[in-house]
């Protein structure tokens, strides 16, 4: 059966207007929520948990926050131009570089792998610029980049693309993953 383009219109607007109509006129008072066929109001069921004004003051994970439920961190924990954040496959949720050198800026780089390549010309997976005394940082809070191999970031002197493994004034590298 075919149905011209007035008629497909003619009964997506019904079905629509069919689901409009969840309950006739407003609720009877604040505690009472529309019944499951649409037609009338009934009383709403309990709210569930504590229903007290929340403490702004002193904000805690919820009861069912876990290790596994966040990002982990890595850290560098010798001076070094490159750090392996994760070793095996995983999403990037963020990465900080700081330098504490007045003369000394670099390029973060980083890889879709589990060890930092050689110097000279790369392709990282991202890469971004730290100026001198400064701290920078790349980040992707809700849904970090896959990385299929493994997660490392080098400090590189000469830009994105031509690494060359920064040697002295070693900055201090970190971040977040999964």
């Amino acid at each position: 059966m075919r149905l011209s383009g007035l008629a497909l219109f003619s009964l997506l607007l019904s079905t629509v207007s069919a689901y409009a109509q969840i309950a006739p006129g407003p609720p009877p008072t604040s505690t009472y929520c529309s019944n499951s066929s649409g037609s009338g109001w009934v009383p709403c069921p309990p709210p569930i948990g504590n229903t007290s004004t929340p403490d702004v003051t002193s904000p805690q994970p919820p009861a069912t926050a876990t290790a596994s439920s966040g990002p982990l961190m890595c850290q560098q924990g010798t001076a070094s131009a490159t750090l392996v954040c994760k070793a095996s496959a995983g999403n990037l949720y963020g990465v900080q570089a700081t330098v504490q050198a007045s003369t000394v800026a670099f390029w973060v780089l980083v890889f879709n792998a589990t060890a930092a390549p050689v110097d000279g010309a790369v392709t990282p997976s991202k890469c971004f610029y730290v100026p001198a005394n400064s701290t920078g940082t790349l980040s992707f809070p809700v849904f970090g980049p896959y990385f299929s191999a493994g997660i490392t970031f080098s400090a590189s002197s000469t830009g994105c693309f031509t690494k060359t493994a920064v040697t002295a004034n070693f900055p201090f590298l970190s971040g977040d993953y999964r």
